[in-house]
């Protein structure tokens, strides 16, 4: 499987703040996947890379599809719902930077907690000058080396598919760093 990136139309700018805020993100995943690359490096998804794989973004082969089930009847998350279900198969996902696809920052969409919500959010957050909680990259550096650990067994990245979804979420302890 391929991910590319989302990257928002530049004919539909997002206003100053919004942007900002969604620099902000962008520089966060950007840590993230520096993280992980450090302490768990998958040699199919080299860096640099992005970590984007949600709908038009996303490729799988015709056999791997049909292999999963297809996409899954859920309302909301059948994008990473597959992804998981590939990756449980023994999938590999690969986020190159020089596969991405363009997006609007529309503000509705067909897909509840799809790409217009999280547009929503971020306007919301800019709108109310509130800098978002994210988890701290501690956190990020216990999953990675729990991957490893698990990746490092038979079946490991297949293990890490079907256990992931199941852990505790992260908290939210750290604010994110807004540029000026």
């Amino acid at each position: 499987m391929v991910g590319g990136k989302i990257i928002i139309e530049d004919n539909e700018a997002l206003p100053g703040p919004v942007s900002r805020l969604r620099s902000a993100w962008d520089r966060y995943w950007e840590t993230v996947r520096k993280i992980e690359d450090a302490l768990d490096p998958v040699a199919w998804d080299a860096p640099p890379r992005h970590g984007d794989h949600t709908g038009a973004s996303l490729a799988i082969r015709a056999d791997l599809y049909v292999r999963c089930g297809g996409v899954p009847l859920l309302k909301t998350g059948e994008d990473q719902a597959l992804v998981n279900a590939a990756l449980s198969k023994g999938a590999r996902l690969a986020h190159p930077l020089n596969v991405y696809t363009f997006v609007s920052p529309r503000r509705e969409g067909r897909a509840s907690g799809g790409m217009a919500a999280a547009m929503n959010e971020l306007f919301e957050l800019a709108g109310k000058g509130e800098k978002p909680l994210a988890p701290a990259f501690e956190h990020w550096r216990e999953r990675a080396l729990w991957r490893r650990h698990l990746r490092a067994m038979p079946g490991g990245a297949e293990r890490i598919a079907a256990e992931e979804p199941f852990l505790a979420p992260m908290p939210h302890d750290m604010v994110l760093e807004l540029s000026p």
